[in-house]
């Protein structure tokens, strides 16, 4: 699972590229009210990157409890300028919300 420094280091790089991560990622983020199959829609996907923005919130090695992960990204079927792909957010770690959370590995750019 991804670490948030990891994520973080992945924004600040996307946004050098030109990508809105802050206020609004629906150009480049899946938040159409319906999940699809990550690197399905080449739409979706910033820099060969896919699902950084909407489609499902991601889980991170961070913590602000000992219940609580951080979750970073979008979801959806909640607007983008809402929860923009620099979103940091966090959730009971055994609250499943009806399936809006996925995982990632750890991301290398060259």
């Amino acid at each position: 699972m991804i670490y948030g420094c990891q994520w973080d280091e992945t924004i600040s790089w996307l946004r050098r590229k030109g990508y809105n991560t802050d206020t609004d990622s629906s150009s480049w983020g899946n938040y159409s009210g319906s999940p699809i199959d990550t690197g399905s829609d080449s739409r979706y996907k910033a820099n060969e990157i896919f699902d950084l923005a909407g489609n499902y919130f991601d889980w991170t090695q961070e913590e602000n409890s000992t219940s609580n992960r951080i979750v970073r990204g979008g979801y959806f079927s909640i607007p983008a300028s809402s929860l923009p792909a620099a979103n940091r957010g966090n959730d009971m770690v055994d609250f499943y919300g009806g399936g809006c959370y996925s995982a990632r590995v750890t991301l290398y750019i060259s």
